[in-house]
């Protein structure tokens, strides 16, 4: 794990580019669904064997992946491909009521967020009496 987190942080995928409009999008989602994927697994082993997290949520930019079908996104058809991001809410979710693998991993991945924030509280040197307010 150490070393696909080195890696992950080495190559820039935990942020998102700049030319971001200007990338194809079948690499962009890539990028985010291993990023999302390689988050998730650092919290859920963090987690197992009670030790601090290796990845941070608050040192990324990387966006949440669009709630669209693998097949979508490799389409070399623009118009599939812009007819499935219409359909998608404000978040990025879909609105067709359908569950692809994408809407798994970035559903794991949000809760990876609170997870780490739970992970802060409970492996923190000094304990504070309020954890709601700090997980707020």
């Amino acid at each position: 794990m150490g070393e696909a987190i080195s890696c992950l942080y080495a190559t820039g995928i935990h942020c998102e580019s700049e030319n971001v409009n200007f990338e194809p999008i079948f690499l962009r989602e890539a990028r985010r669904r291993m990023y999302a994927a390689i988050y998730r697994s650092d919290k859920t082993l963090a987690i197992f064997f009670g030790r601090p997290p290796m990845m941070a949520w608050r040192y990324s930019d990387r966006r949440q992946l669009l709630d669209i079908s693998d097949e979508t996104v490799t389409s070399d058809d623009p118009e599939e491909l812009e007819r499935a991001i219409s359909l998608l809410d404000n978040a990025g979710w879909s609105t067709e009521g359908k569950v692809h693998p994408a809407s798994v991993v970035r559903l794991r991945c949000q809760h990876a967020v609170y997870k780490e924030r739970l992970l802060e509280q409970s492996l923190a040197g000094e304990k504070d009496s309020d954890v709601i307010h700090n997980l707020q």
